[in-house]
């Protein structure tokens, strides 16, 4: 699990500040990076055209330090809250599922404020009968790093490139893709 190539990271922010033009990284024969004409989504799946243009009143490494350091925030509240978190894995054929990892588990905090995880559902993994491996690490991840939050200590182990805007759900983001 842990080779995916690169992943689509979507962001809204609220301010605005000086601009500056984008970096483009993506004409860089040895990127990780798709070219921005392959990774433009489809207006198809409920998502407005992608506007590759720098963004106008903030450069691309600001938008990138203030999505981290709110996202450093909502890590830290995470640890605070009770929640259910469902988290399906599948390895497709096609549209045929041919192996899935599930498991369904309530946190809770104890008054004393340690972190207590029940496992409520979690049936046998047939993940490996879809040809994926996952080690003590992917699974780990899955329960302490789901969702991917990417915060400012981590932000030196991604290479981030600005791709554009778009509308999502009737809100303007700005869309980066990342590779580790």
């Amino acid at each position: 699990m842990r080779n995916a190539a690169f992943f689509r990271l979507l962001v809204t922010l609220l301010a605005s500040a000086a601009l500056l033009p984008a970096q483009d990284r993506s004409s860089d024969k040895n990127s990780p990076f798709p070219t921005q004409q392959q990774t433009a989504p489809n207006a198809e799946e409920g998502e407005g055209a992608l506007d590759t243009t720098p963004p106008k009143g903030i450069a691309t490494d600001e938008i990138i330090r203030r999505f981290a350091a709110k996202e450093e925030e909502f890590k830290l509240a995470r640890e605070r809250y009770t929640y259910r978190q469902d988290v399906k894995v599948q390895t497709l054929d096609g549209n045929n599922p041919t192996g899935e990892y599930r498991e369904v588990v309530d946190v809770i905090f104890k008054d004393n404020g340690n972190r207590l995880e029940n496992v409520v559902y979690s049936p046998q993994s047939t993940i490996e009968q879809g040809g994926v491996s996952m080690d003590r690490e992917d699974y780990e991840d899955i329960r302490h790093r789901y969702p991917f939050v990417l915060t400012t200590e981590e932000l030196p182990l991604y290479q981030i490139l600005y791709v554009g805007k778009q509308k999502v759900d009737e809100i303007t983001t700005y869309v980066f893709d990342i590779a580790p």
